[in-house]
Order: C-alpha cells, then structure tokens, then sequence
C-alpha cells in the first residue's frame, strides 16, 4: 500500500500543468490531442487482436500481437501525459514508460528478423495471378471430367471399373446398354451378374484371365456374349490394375469393344484370300508382278516349281538375270514398250537354276491405278513341252517310216469304211503269207483274214466309241488257213484328207500258249489294285497283275519273261533293286520308296514291298507290291510349302507390329510420360491431389513402355538379325526369367556360330513356343535350354521339370501319342521347314523338346 502511494504521491513534485502557467487553452491543447492519440492508440491493439482471431492462418500472427501490447503501452504513456497535468504522479508514469519500452524492444527486434520472410511474400498481383491459374486449373479440370462424361457417354465402348477383391462392377458406362441389351442399373443391382452374359464355352476362359489380373497385371479377351435377345456377339475387353503411390491395388480398370463385325469380316476375308491363294497358287499359268525396272514383286508357285529356285531367290531380283544373256537387250525393249503402250507380248526363254532353258509366252498390263508406283502384271504359260512335241512331231513322221517298214509287229493302213489295205509292212507279209500284190487294193475280207464277220465290226464299234482299239485280242487266219492269236491295237488317222485305220498287231500265239499255264497264277493277283509281280532268283519277271501293266503303261509281252533291268532302266536296276531283292532272297521282307521315271507319265514316287516266297529248294521268288504315293508325296511337300509361307508371312507381320509398337506406340507413350512429368512439376503443392494423379499417370505411361518394348521384342527381337540366335536367346531369357519368375539355364556349345537367317528364326520360335508351355502347362520353376553342334548336324534341347504331356492310349496300337495342341503342330512346322527333325519326351518328372538339324541344310 505505501508502495502504491509512493507511485501515486506527488512527494513535493508539482504537476505538469504548472510548466505550461495552467494556461487553459495550451493544457487542453496537450490534454485533448494526448487524448485522442491514446483513444488511437487503444482502438489498434483491438482492431489487431480480432483480426488474429478470425484469420487464423495469417502468417506471422505472434507478431499482431506483439504490436498490439506495444501500441496498447505506447496509449497508455500518452493517457498518462493528460493525468499528470494535474497530478505530478511521474514515477507511475515513468513505470507505463519502461513497460512500453519493454514491449517495444523484443517487437522491434521480431520485425528486424521478420522482414527478409516479409519480403519474400507474394505481392498481391502475384496472389491475384496464383489465384487466377487455380481458378483456370479448377475450370479445365471441370471440363475434363464433362469431355470424360461425354465420351464415355456417346463412344461405343465400355468403360468399367471393378472390385479387385470381389470382382464386382463398380462403374459401367451408358454403352453397356447398346451393345448388351441390358440397362445399366441392372448390373449395379447384381455387380456380377456380367458373368451370365458371357457364352458358355468362353466363360471359364474368360473368368480364369480375370483372376490372374492381379499377378500378370494385364487382361485382354476376345470372348463371346449372349444377349437377351438371343443374340450373340464378339467382345474385346482389356483391362489393368490401377494402383496407388505405394503399390497397392485400389481398383480394376478396363474397357470392352464390340468387334463382331470384324470378326464376321475376318471370316470372310479368311475365304477370300483361301480362294485368291488357291486359285493363283494352282493355277496353270505362271502369274508375277514386277516394277517398271524389270525387279520382281510377287510370284506365283509355279514359276518357283519350275525355275528351281525358292521364292525368295526370285523376289526382289531383277527379272533379266533369269533370261539368256542375249534375250536381255529385248526384255529391256519390251519394258519400254509397255510404259508407252500399256501392254507388251511375246515370247522368252528363262534359264532355271540347273541351267535348263524354258520357253514362256507372256502377256504383260502396266497397273497404274490403286497404286503408289506403277507395276506390271505378267502372265506367262509354259510353252517348253510343247515345243518339243511339235519338234518331236516333225522327227516322229520321219522315224515313223522306218519304224513301219522295220518293225517286229504288222503294220497295216487301211480305210475305215471298206477295210481295203493303203499299205502293209514286211512283217504283216511274213506273218500273214500274203505278197504285196495280194495284199495292197484289196480289202481284208477279200483275204479272208477274220474268223469271224462281226469282228471287225465289234472293233469299228470300239473305235467309235473310245478313238482308238488298244492290245485287243483277235484271231486271224492266215493264207494257209492257219489261226493266229494276234494282240491287235488300232488308231483312227488322217491320210490325204481321208480317215484311216492305222492297226499293229503282233503275234502272240505262243505267248498265248504260255499264258494260259499261268493263268491260274494271275487270277489270283489280277484285280487286285496294287501293282504285283513276281521274280525269280535270276530277276526275271514270271508274273505281272493288269495294275502292274497299266502302270508302266506296257503290255504284258514286254514285262513278262523279261530280265528286270530290261523293263527299268539299268542304272535304277544295279543301284537300288537288285540289291534290295537280294535282301529279300535271304528271306527279309524289305519295304523302302524309291523315285522312278516313268516314259509316259514322268516321275513317280513308289512304295515297294519285296515278300520271300519259299519252296523245298529255299527263297526262290520275291513278290513284289508296289504302291503309287505321288499324290500323297506331292501333298505333303505342298502342304509344307504353304505352311512355311504362312510362317514367313507370320513371321513378316510379327516384325511388321513389332516395328509399328516400337516405333509409334512406344515414342507416343514416350511423349505421354514426359508431359505427366511436366505436369507434376509445374503444378503448386498444395495440389496434392492432382500432383499424385499426374505421377500415376506417368507411372502407368512408363509401364505400358516397359510392357510395349517387351511386347515388340517377343513378337520379333532385332538382335536376332544383328547378334544372331546365342544373343537373342541369352537376352530373351533374361526377360522371361524376370517376367516370370522361372529359372532358365542357358548352355550353348563352343563355337557355335550362326546358321542360316530362317534356321535362327525357326529355332527362336520353337524356344519361345517351348517356354510358354512350361509357363502355361508344366508347373515347373526351372528350365534348360541347351544348343549343340557338331559336324553332322545342329540340336536344340528345351527341358523343364514339371508334370509332363498328357497322353492317350491308342486302342489299335502300342504306341503312346501325345495329345498335340497348336504348339506342338506349330513347333514340328518350323522344324520341317528348316529340313531338322522335332522328338518330344515326356513323362511325370518333367519334358524335353529337342529339334536336329542336318549341318548340310
């Protein structure tokens, strides 16, 4: 309390107002504006304080306060200012003073630090700037979700999202009413009720790839729906997971297509182009195309067949490089005249790959429409064997005079209507006893050679009938009257403009004789459709069925009785089949093909079987049955012509897409990661939302790059041209080991080398379809791949240790077929293609796919 009062005494101070002689107007002067100023003064600390507690996020809000207690203080000296005009308490007035000082120091040396980060605040242009690009970032926003609702809303595809746990629909977009005839609040009512609509036979399929989304991070289909309506349409849907920054998996993405009317036109243009190929690549004529430099586009099948080389010899090669070095300079004409004209015909000869000459006539059209460059279309046809049988025409009128004057066999020329002989060789004479007097002008009756008068009458008949009368049976009576068995042939002919009667006959009244004691041999054989005959020990036919007569397109005479070689050529003989009948002649049954050519109808392949045929003295005679496989051969070689085409083209579309994913969608998906990029860093960081949208974006952009480059290298790995098939092999199985997860060991033999480009390609692809199988099928973790060579041939070993291939007993056979997919089929084609040899072993403790190539292929 005397505290107090000493504060408050004036302890013989005089007041203030004395220093101004209390001169009224001067100390209201000082005690109105000292007034005013505290009443200020009290007022800013309020303000200051309501201001703090309403924003309370301004920065620096200590330091409102700090002014606030300061300004309250320095209100307070001035409020004592007017008190001590009258009362001289200044202790108590200097005490307000030291509590302004103390407020004023700490708040002065608050703003002297607070004045750089003052400083660094934005101005309010720039507020108002920021404020602006948020508001404009809000708007594209806005109209980002509206063109995401209005595309979802009117493109003709689905958009879908899924719970990656339940696999329930949680969002469909209206375009699931179009295509499934199903409004949309029926499958929000019944989340998976999607299933149901899915066709029986692809719903299992369908629904397995949807669970393994979550391992193999990627789902597309191509599936069948049933609708309501009883429709059924053709799906594609494609599908991801859509995680979060941390990985984990919030929700199942995706979009379905209708594609069945690609599918309908896939079907058809499948046809189209089956009936295009078959009608060109069977057609008779040689059909190309080639540019205006004479460099060839395309080809036939065959032009191939008979130039000898393979397509892709003849493709892209200049066209005068197969003619004869002096039909060049005419071949370049022509090109010229059929930029002038349009079309060009005539007649070239090529030179095949053995150096054999063929004769082409061709008609040439320039093609300028529906075309990038114009190109020419060639059709040619193989004239080569016509030319030599006119020329062999010409040399057979010339040896057909002096075959008929020389032969063996009588030969008669005759008119058809009377029978009167034109002319008659020396053996007609000498078999039937007549001169040629008697002979020539008269007709066959006035000689009185038939025994019968309706034999030649059945004859005409047959000439009637068929053209010609072949190895007919007849009698004839000679001038003695005796009877001759005579094998009598005949052909109608133009002679002088009249129609003639050429007939050979040839005796065989012997024979005759001879056969009728094997007769009871040949009935037992003769209709039997395989070609049979019998030789003894000293390879002598001693039978021949009528199919093995046939064939050769001979008679009986001239197989039966004779020495084999006498029948086939020689060579053939000493080679192959006296060797392989002296197999047989120890008592081995000997089956093998053989190659032969045939006079009249070219080369055949044959399938030969040789039977031993035992008596009291041993194997004496060999039974012979041969079979014709030419058409089963010539199927099989087709079969596997076009199934390498349709590898190559395979092969070509592979690169064609791998080229296209590398080239355009990966650059793209390139660009679209680096403005995801862009756009994370230029947006503020108080857009977290969006700053964490913009970073899964680029995270899904650059997976899907990963995914497109691994995609491009699987459908076709450069390095396979480049490095060759070790590179590509060892590069490859890295990926698929880090894809998925199997443990693949590599081992390649020392100097391996390279093969050729299409051995490399078949290899890789017999590894790739391999590995998937083990992946798909095996269930095994770890695999070995092993590429050998040596100097016979070149071995590639594919192996796992999984449960092995399904098998199947066969109920006819003791042998254990695998039960072959597309792989396998597919694996076994690229093996043939290259000449190797595909062996598959499997059983419960693993599987080996192994491919042997010859080194000389």
């Amino acid at each position: 309390m005397n505290l107090v009062s000493h504060w408050l005494s004036s302890n013989g101070l005089m007041p203030h107002g004395f220093c101004y002689q209390w001169k009224p107007a001067l100390i209201w002067l000082h005690a109105g504006s000292d007034t005013l100023i505290a009443l200020a003064y009290f007022s800013i600390p309020v303000a200051l304080i309501h201001l703090v507690r309403k924003k309370r996020d301004i920065p620096f809000s200590w330091m409102f306060v700090c002014f606030g207690v300061f300004i309250a203080a320095c209100g307070a000296t001035h409020l004592m200012e007017v008190w001590t005009l009258w009362v001289p308490s200044y202790w108590f007035s200097g005490g307000i003073k030291v509590i302004t000082a103390v407020a004023s120091i700490p708040t002065a040396i608050s703003l002297v630090r607070l004045v750089p980060q003052a400083l660094n605040l934005p101005n309010p242009e720039a507020m108002r700037a920021a404020n602006e690009e948020l508001l404009r970032q809000d708007v594209s926003l806005k109209k980002s979700e509206e063109r995401f609702r209005q595309m979802a809303g009117n493109i003709q595809e689905i958009f879908w999202t899924m719970n990656p746990e339940t696999k329930e629909t949680t969002y469909v977009s209206p375009a699931f009413e179009q295509i499934c005839e199903l409004p949309v609040d029926a499958l929000y009512s019944n989340p998976t009720s999607y299933r149901e609509l899915i066709h029986p036979e692809d719903r299992q399929r369908v629904l397995t790839a949807l669970e393994k989304l979550e391992n193999s991070n990627r789902f597309e289909e191509e599936f069948r729906i049933v609708c309501p309506s009883g429709a059924t349409k053709w799906l594609r849907a494609i599908g991801f997971n859509a995680r979060d920054s941390g990985g984990v998996i919030q929700t199942i993405v995706g979009t379905v297509q209708e594609i069945t009317a690609r599918k309908e036109m896939e079907v058809v243009l499948r046809e189209s182009e089956d009936r295009y190929r078959d009608l060109v690549e069977h057609s008779s004529d040689l059909i190309c195309t080639h540019d205006l430099e004479g460099r060839l586009l395309s080809v036939n099948e065959l032009p191939v067949k008979l130039l000898g080389y393979t397509r892709e010899e003849l493709l892209n090669k200049p066209m005068r490089e197969f003619l004869l070095p002096e039909a060049r300079a005419q071949f370049d004409q022509a090109l010229l005249n059929i930029k002038k004209e349009g079309f060009v015909k005539g007649t070239m000869v090529v030179l095949t790959k053995t150096g054999e000459r063929r004769i082409w006539e061709y008609h040439n059209t320039l093609r300028t429409d529906g075309v990038s460059a114009p190109i020419v279309r060639g059709v040619a046809h193989d004239v080569t064997d016509q030319r030599r049988i006119e020329k062999a025409l010409r040399l057979s009128e010339e040896k057909f005079s002096k075959a008929f004057l020389a032969s063996p066999y009588a030969i008669v020329i005759s008119t058809i209507k009377e029978g009167r002989l034109i002319e008659v060789n020396d053996s007609f004479l000498r078999i039937m006893e007549f001169s040629r007097e008697e002979s020539i002008g008269h007709t066959s009756f006035d000689l009185g050679i038939w025994t019968g008068p309706s034999d030649r009458d059945e004859i005409l008949v047959e000439l009637a009938n068929t053209g010609r009368v072949k190895s007919r049976q007849v009698a004839f009576l000679t001038k003695s009257g005796k009877q001759l068995e005579v094998n009598y042939s005949a052909e109608a002919i133009e002679l002088g403009g009249h129609r003639c009667l050429l007939s050979v006959c040839e005796d065989i009244t012997d024979r005759k004789r001879a056969d009728e004691r094997l007769r009871e041999y040949e009935k037992a054989v003769e209709g039997v459709e395989e070609m049979i005959a019998v030789v003894d020990r000293s390879y002598r036919y001693l039978l021949a069925n009528r199919a093995f007569i046939d064939f050769r397109g001979s008679t009986r005479e001239k197989v039966v009785g004779r020495l084999v070689s006498e029948v086939v050529d020689k060579e053939t003989f000493q080679r192959i089949i006296k060797n392989k009948l002296d197999e047989c002649f120890e008592g081995k049954i000997v089956v093998y093909e053989l190659k032969y050519t045939y006079p009249k109808i070219g080369e055949r392949d044959l399938l030969i079987s040789y039977f031993p045929v035992e008596s009291s003295a041993g194997v004496d005679r060999a039974v012979c049955v041969l079979r014709d496989i030419t058409d089963r051969k010539r199927s099989e070689s087709e079969l596997r012509q076009l199934s390498g085409q349709l590898l190559r083209l395979q092969d070509e579309e592979r690169r064609k897409i791998a080229r296209d994913l590398h080239d355009s969608t990966g650059q793209d998906l390139v660009a679209l990661s680096t403005i995801f990029s862009q756009l994370s860093t230029s947006l503020p960081a108080s857009g977290r939302k969006m700053r964490k949208l913009a970073f899964q974006g680029q995270s899904l952009a650059e997976r899907c790059i990963r995914e497109v480059r691994t995609l491009s290298y699987v459908l076709h790995p450069p390095m396979l041209d480049e490095s060759g098939l070790e590179d590509a092999l060892h590069h490859f199985v890295d990926g698929f080991a880090e894809r998925t997860g199997i443990q693949v060991e590599l081992e390649v033999s020392p100097r391996f080398g390279r093969l050729a480009p299409e051995m490399e390609l078949g290899l890789f692809r017999v590894v790739q379809e391999s590995l998937t199988n083990i992946q798909r099928h095996s269930g095994s973790f770890r695999a070995k791949i092993r590429l050998l060579r040596d100097a016979e041939k070149s071995t590639l070993e594919v192996s796992d240790e999984g449960r092995g291939i399904s098998y199947s007993k066969n109920e006819h056979k003791n042998t254990i077929p695998l039960v072959a997919g597309v792989g396998i089929p597919s694996m076994e084609e690229r093996a043939q293609q290259v000449g190797g040899r595909l062996e598959i072993e499997s059983n419960g403790s693993g599987t080996t796919v192994r491919v042997m190539i010859p080194v000389h292929e």
